[in-house]
């Protein structure tokens, strides 16, 4: 468990290079309680976080046991210690000076970049003597953290901390896994861009491909009973809450939580469609109209999804087998999602 409070130091506008001369500060996409040194990613990873146009600070280095770079990862663990900013970092060598990701990679150094939006708007690089000092004065990283970011407001956690949070007097978390496919639509195309904005409370993040919840030996096993136990106890089953758990839980679920009561509760397609005649009808959703008048964030405009008749085109459809168009099934759910968003978070 990581343990808040550390000062807020700003840095002089000279120490600035790189990619903009503005002093704007980034508002970064994610964070974590729980991370205890610097994230390690792969160019996928990047191209992906880049695509997401996310936003984020990540690290390059040339070798592990590189000088410019063993003094400055022992300052980032401090910081990602003493902080929720996510703080990643990146090999030089496999991504190449000549890259097309606008990455700051200088031969044998390590550098510094805050990406705003999936594009890379502040750097800073050993070689540059008023940045030097970043790399090997302890203090530096966290200044430039200071002056050029602000603290996101996802941040990721784990099922301890959940434990804990459930039982203050207001808190928020989605339930995900960070192989679903409903989940990986869901966060670069709704909650990324949602949460640039100055929202006003935070919304947790536990990821449940993990081993103990929903891996077993590597696998994912929806039936092994800790995977059942865990939808039981945080009510995302109808087992473990019949007003707001569906099925047999199902991920992304979005919860707000009051002193240890779950008091409201939406959730991200994961809808049963049938074809029933030449028709495709939603005949399952959590969105039911028994449901509705549990679910406080519900506008008037917004009544149950069962029975809704969907346009093929929001399908793929081949022959007899169909599955939904993410892109366009995301404008029946959209509004749902936003809803509790803005009833929560603004």
């Amino acid at each position: 468990m990581k343990f808040k409070g550390l000062v807020c130091l700003l840095m002089c506008a000279s120490c600035l290079t790189g990619c903009n001369n503005s002093s704007e500060k980034v508002s970064l996409s994610y964070g974590s309680e729980i991370d205890t040194e610097a994230t390690l990613i792969v160019e996928s990873q990047l191209e992906t976080m880049i695509n997401n146009k996310e936003s984020f600070v990540v690290c390059i280095y040339p070798s592990e046991t590189c000088g410019c770079w063993t003094s400055l990862s022992r300052f980032i663990n401090d910081y990602v210690n003493d902080d929720t900013r996510i703080i990643y970092k990146i090999s030089g060598i496999a991504v190449g000076e000549k890259n097309d990701y606008g990455l700051p990679v200088y031969s044998g150094e390590s550098s510094i970049a805050i990406y705003k939006d999936g594009k890379c708007k502040y750097s800073w690089h050993y070689t540059n003597e008023k940045d030097k000092s970043i790399f090997t004065t302890r203090g530096e990283f966290a200044k430039i953290m200071e002056e050029y970011t602000i603290p996101p407001k996802m941040i990721y956690t784990d099922r301890e901390l959940l434990e804990e949070h459930i039982q203050e007097s207001s808190f928020n978390v989605v339930h995900m896994w960070s192989t679903c496919s409903d989940c990986k639509y869901c966060f670069p195309h709704v909650l990324v861009p949602y949460f640039k904005n100055d929202v006003k409370n935070t919304l947790y993040v536990i990821d449940l491909a993990v081993e103990g919840i929903l891996l077993v030996d590597g696998d994912e096993d929806k039936t092994n009973e800790n995977y059942v136990g865990y939808m039981k106890e945080f009510h995302l089953s109808e087992d473990g809450d019949s007003t707001f758990g569906y099925g047999s839980g199902f991920v992304p679920t979005f919860q707000h939580w009051e002193s240890g009561i779950l008091k409201d509760a939406a959730l991200y397609f994961n809808d049963t469609i049938e074809k029933i005649e030449d028709q495709y009808v939603i005949t399952t959703s959590f969105y039911s109209e028994d449901r509705l008048s549990s679910l406080s964030y519900l506008t008037d405009d917004l009544g149950a999804l069962e029975g809704t008749i969907i346009d093929p085109s929001y399908l793929f459809i081949d022959g007899e087998d169909f599955s939904k168009n993410p892109e366009k099934y995301s404008t029946i759910h959209d509004p749902y999602l936003i809803a509790f968003l803005d009833y929560y978070f603004n």
